[in-house]
């Protein structure tokens, strides 16, 4: 596991990975880092969707190039109907290694957004432990709030008109 200190600098995949789980005793330190990660997620989510529309624009590219080559070359022959054109360009060992390169593309990007999710999940995790910590250091049976609260309300109680006090 990785060293729990507080994050400088950039954050590689595997620290992104490494300190998505936090423990209930790291609640602090994994709240003060939780931006600088988070945006590290979305600054990854979004290279990795620069990289699946670079890879679709260069499979779309060289479809057009194949398709404009082998209808250049035949051109006016009998039998090259645009199905056997079209046949002959997806038949291209170029074309499927460009369409595996996209598909790569697309599953990284895919695994990218599970990726921030979990981070947003994390902060939504973050801001409930928050929330309950100060619950209970507020507002415990032995907190001071929960005496004040009771002694603004006898207070209250005592400066009602007679006639309201047997509605609360």
């Amino acid at each position: 596991m990785a060293n729990k200190n507080i994050l400088v600098g950039e954050v590689p995949l595997q620290e992104l990975l490494d300190r998505l789980a936090f423990s209930e005793e790291g609640t602090p330190v994994a709240a003060m880092e939780q931006p600088k990660l988070f945006m590290a997620a979305a600054s990854y989510r979004i290279k990795r969707m620069k990289d699946r529309q670079e890879a679709e624009a260069k499979l779309d590219n060289l479809k057009v190039d194949l398709s404009l080559k082998i209808r250049a070359r035949n051109l006016g022959k009998k039998g090259a109907t645009e199905r056997y054109l079209n046949d002959m360009v997806a038949s291209s060992p170029q074309l499927r290694v460009a369409v595996e390169e996209a598909n790569k593309a697309k599953r990284i990007e895919e695994w990218a957004k599970l990726l921030l999710e979990a981070y947003e999940h994390r902060r939504g995790s973050l801001r409930v432990m928050a929330q309950f910590a100060y619950i209970e250091e507020n507002f415990s049976a032995t907190g001071n709030e929960v005496e004040k609260l009771r002694g603004k309300r006898e207070r209250l109680k005592r400066t009602m008109p007679m006639n309201e006090e047997d509605e609360v």
